[in-house]
């Protein structure tokens, strides 16, 4: 088995996260606003009922510390709303199961 020894530097860089309030997409985001030098976080969601919402709503309530972070509600299957964005982003992580 081959290991990816590729690092991808993201010090300085605008990152797009999809399912934002969920585990996965909190976790990423805290993590890369905690350790990453000069990152942006753009994170969306649409707060579905999937789950209980208190959980993402308390989960975005720790990710809204972060001068860095800036929190977009909506779906991504709506083209609007990715338009009103308006913004450029170096990645993107998709971490949604429903649309």
């Amino acid at each position: 088995m081959m290991e990816n020894k590729t690092k991808i530097d993201l010090n300085n860089k605008s990152i797009f996260i999809t399912g934002v309030a969920g585990f996965i997409g909190s976790n990423l985001a805290k993590r890369l606003l905690s350790t990453v030098e000069g990152v942006k976080v753009v994170g969306l969601d649409n707060m579905n009922h999937y789950y209980d919402v208190r959980l993402k709503e308390a989960r975005l309530n720790e990710l809204e510390q972060f001068e860095s972070f800036s929190f977009v509600k909506g779906n991504l299957a709506d083209k609007a709303v990715i338009e009103s964005m308006n913004c450029a982003m170096n990645a993107v992580y998709t971490m949604i199961t429903h649309i």
